[in-house]
């Protein structure tokens, strides 16, 4: 049986991924804010607003004809944060450094 850790870690990983291969190769940091939306009929959505800084300029993007693989591991992800945790965060923040580390924030309601 696969670490709940691991497997969310797996998951953002994969997100930083679409984030890194959505961004020219000299960027100096990329944001990429996501929302979790679950309907009373149990239907999700995720949104998103992604730009990157080059340059000192900031830049609003797109993540690379990658949004539905991003929407669905936001969904992976909230799943399995609150199967293992319970929590139910609505929305994150992944901020990558060329580089460098990602850093994650949560927001639950």
């Amino acid at each position: 049986m696969t670490n709940p850790i691991e497997s969310q870690t797996d998951v953002l990983t994969a997100i930083a991924e679409i984030i890194y291969a959505s961004t020219p190769s000299n960027f100096d940091e990329a944001n990429c804010f996501f929302e979790y939306f679950v309907e009373d009929d149990h239907s999700w959505s995720v949104g998103s607003e992604f730009s990157y800084i080059l340059n000192g300029e900031k830049v609003g993007a797109y993540l690379n004809d990658q949004v539905d693989r991003a929407s669905m591991l936001v969904a992976k992800l909230h799943q399995l944060m609150d199967a293992h945790t319970g929590g139910k965060w609505n929305s994150f923040s992944m901020s990558l450094k060329n580089g460098g580390t990602a850093t994650v924030k949560f927001q639950y309601d």
